[in-house]
């Protein structure tokens, strides 16, 4: 299986980024399955549900968030979401919204715990 994991998606240009190089990666590379951090992706500070919507149109199967995920707080009802794709830091709390882990599925079946 071939995983493409990125780091830190930061601001406007980071998202452009992704929307422009993870499909040409995906196709170049024959990826399976694309994740990327998405926690500073609106203004370098948190995420908002427009912002996580475009990084997961440019091709990321799934998102993970760490303590920057909570700057932003209209995306804590998209944390609870059925079939969201973001993820919230694993390590907080019970009783913190979202997940902090998930199994995503592949185009080809093959299947990645995050």
């Amino acid at each position: 299986m071939k995983v493409l994991f990125l780091g830190d998606i930061v601001g406007k240009p980071g998202r452009a980024a992704v929307r422009h190089f993870v499909p040409i990666l995906r196709e170049r590379h024959r990826l399976d399955l694309c994740v990327g951090n998405s926690e500073n992706s609106a203004g370098g500070a948190g995420i908002t549900p427009e912002k996580r919507g475009r990084a997961a149109r440019g091709g990321l199967d799934l998102l993970t968030g760490g303590n920057h995920t909570w700057s932003k707080r209209e995306i804590l009802p998209y944390l609870d979401r059925t079939g969201s794709r973001q993820l919230r830091p694993a390590n907080y709390p019970d009783g913190a919204p979202g997940r902090g882990h998930a199994v995503v599925t592949s185009r080809g079946g093959s299947k990645l715990g995050v």
